[in-house]
């Protein structure tokens, strides 16, 4: 799931989760990837990121914020 960045077709009403979180480091590479190749399958070449260093920088810090948020949320709503 990316909730609650993104809510998804229909909610869902639980008691309990059990929440896998993937390395944010491999996620946010494998999304620079995805946006720059419209691939889930194809990788760039090393010499891409250094090309677009500053993109990938811009993008990395934005998804870092969203990783924050997602995390912050789940400890909060596993507190209650």
């Amino acid at each position: 799931t990316h909730f609650p960045e993104r809510k998804g077709w229909k909610p869902v009403n639980s008691s309990r989760v059990l929440l896998l979180i993937r390395n944010p480091y491999d996620s946010i590479d494998s999304y620079w990837n995805l946006c720059c190749t419209n691939t889930h399958t194809t990788s760039l070449d090393e010499s891409v990121y250094k090309k677009y260093s500053n993109k990938f920088e811009s993008l990395a810090r934005h998804e870092i914020l969203i990783w924050c948020d997602f995390h912050y949320y789940w400890l909060d709503v596993c507190e209650k």
